[in-house]
């Protein structure tokens, strides 16, 4: 007997295995971070380490507090599909 639910359209079964997996790319970049500011430190002249720290830890800070709300609006207006296209045309630009 078929099910009267209807068939969900996601990328993923559960919305739980897309915090499973946000949670492990967090962990990624927590993993990341050293070898970024190792980085920078080789790009930047010895004077210049407090104002290209400062600039990265900025941009990271900004990423880290919208990239969540504005992910978080996409999914509530269109859900997981609409936040995939976005995430794809922009990876594409």
């Amino acid at each position: 007997m078929p099910s009267s639910r209807p068939r969900r359209r996601s990328a993923s079964p559960e919305p739980g295995i897309v915090g499973v997996a946000r949670f492990g790319e967090g962990a990624a970049a927590a993993a990341f971070s050293p070898a970024d500011g190792r980085w920078w430190r080789g790009l930047t002249p010895t004077g210049g380490y407090g104002r290209a720290f400062g600039s990265c830890g900025v941009w990271k800070g900004l990423g880290y507090t919208l990239g969540p709300l504005l992910g978080g609006v996409l999914v509530t207006v269109g859900g997981y599909r609409l936040l995939f296209t976005t995430l794809a045309a922009l990876a594409r630009s």
